[in-house]
């Protein structure tokens, strides 16, 4: 209907949802609400949902008002360190990198990877025990490029970028020419591409909806005894999601925990 956003959270008990829908300068209000008590008929009538189950949906409306979301993020885009060895950070707000290691800086657009999330975090952490000096690496949706450019810090040869969001791609570019990188990665919008050729590393941090059928085309991205980094996997799927990755032919190497969320770095069974 319109909606430039949507947000999940749990109700006041354990039956019940909250879903917060945000429409963009909605001048009729009245018409939205409408179609929505139209679709919510149409799934009772079509048996989508049981009957009588959406008697208790209530709609509630609200203005939000208006705000500089740019100045907003950039207040709270704090440096943040994923390991000892390394520090995110922001371009208006640089951090001497700790002793022995470097800082990654991050200009935040429209892409997602900054450091505060789990998922980023765990992944830089993997990344930090599996790349070694000369590696390939493949990063799959690379976001703002965080990832791509830690494995470049970390000494890879190459890294390879990829993205099916072309604003990404933009901002991921810009932030590798900020660390200087830019000369080992190669950004490029899709996904993998068997003239890649093969990886000692790839990390993907996706969701886990994305991530389940890619499985056997990561799998087939990595040289003999290659790492398999993958994220956006929540702990609640996390055993399901092992077991598909034990019918790919993959053994986990290593599980990591942060919130509610699961980070698995993967070797092929075959070679141990």
């Amino acid at each position: 209907l319109g909606s430039c956003g949507l947000q999940a959270d749990d109700g006041s008990d354990a039956d019940s949802v909250r879903l917060t829908a945000y429409f963009p300068d909605c001048g009729d209000r009245s018409r939205v609400l409408r179609d929505i008590h139209h679709r919510f008929a149409a799934l009772e009538q079509t048996g989508g949902v049981k009957s009588g189950s959406l008697a208790g949906v209530r709609i509630d409306t609200s203005d939000v008002p208006r705000e500089d979301w740019t100045r907003s993020w950039r207040a709270h885009f704090r440096p943040v360190f994923p390991t000892a060895r390394m520090v995110v950070c922001p371009p208006w707000e640089p951090v001497d990198p700790p002793e022995g290691g470097f800082r990654i800086t991050i200009e935040p657009k429209m892409a997602f990877g900054t450091g505060h999330h789990e998922t980023t975090r765990t992944c830089l952490r993997a990344l930090e025990k599996e790349v070694s000096p000369g590696d390939r690496v493949l990063d799959l949706g690379t976001g703002s490029g965080i990832l791509a450019i830690a494995a470049a810090r970390m000494g890879a040869r190459e890294v390879i970028a990829v993205d099916t969001d072309d604003q990404a791609i933009e901002n991921a570019s810009e932030n590798a020419s900020l660390n200087g990188v830019e000369g080992r990665i190669r950004f490029r919008q899709g996904t993998t591409d068997p003239t890649d050729g093969l990886f000692e590393v790839v990390a993907a941090n996706v969701t886990s909806g994305v991530l389940g059928p890619l499985v056997p085309e990561l799998k087939g991205c990595l040289v003999e005894g290659g790492r398999l980094i993958l994220a956006g996997i929540l702990t609640r799927e996390a055993d399901a999601f092992v077991e598909l990755l034990h019918e790919a032919g993959l053994a986990i190497g290593e599980r990591a925990r942060e919130g509610e969320w699961t980070t698995l770095v993967c070797v092929s069974a075959e070679s141990g």
